[in-house]
């Protein structure tokens, strides 16, 4: 977990835009398309993560969109939790988490190599999980999920599932 002065403020900031920027934009457009009021409840299900858990991010959700309710999913049943085979879950998150591990797993045999190579002994390893150096391996993996075209293929993979729920 990041720790130091300016951590929370740097992982609040990651739950709280995409609610700001993706959600309550498509809410509000859903509200006035439907015509219901824009204070109308809905609903958001949020994974275990700690800063959805925090009491500083539920103090901002609350202040910020009181319309807005959530409950968690209890950890290790998001795929159970989507709907429809999780599209998401298996179309996305899967892709970008596998991606993900990839890189990691690249970057740590790379930063080992590298110590081996410069003559440390296996003893002497020592991997740098400074915050600088996580943040740079933090954005590669922003690079990776622009480069993922899971998202366009998601609901490709459901099609057959999704008309025979609409059938029944």
């Amino acid at each position: 977990m990041l720790q130091g002065p300016g951590a929370f403020l740097e992982t609040s900031d990651l739950a709280e835009r995409p609610i700001n920027g993706i959600l309550v934009p498509f809410w509000m457009a859903k509200k006035q398309q439907q015509g219901v009021p824009l204070d109308q409840p809905c609903i958001l299900q949020l994974d275990c993560w700690v800063i959805h858990r925090s009491i500083a991010f539920r103090t901002w959700l609350d202040a910020n969109h009181p319309w807005i309710h959530y409950c968690f999913v209890p950890a290790g049943t998001t795929g159970v939790a989507q709907l429809l085979r999780r599209p998401c879950d298996v179309g996305i998150q899967r892709s970008l988490k596998l991606a993900i591990k990839e890189l990691q797993h690249k970057d740590i045999v790379s930063e080992t190599l590298s110590q081996l190579t410069a003559g440390k002994t296996p003893d002497d390893l020592r991997l740098d999980v400074t915050k600088p150096t996580l943040r740079d391996r933090r954005s590669l993996c922003a690079v990776v999920h622009r480069g993922l075209q899971a998202p366009q293929q998601a609901w490709h993979h459901t099609k057959g599932e999704i008309s025979s729920v609409q059938q029944s």
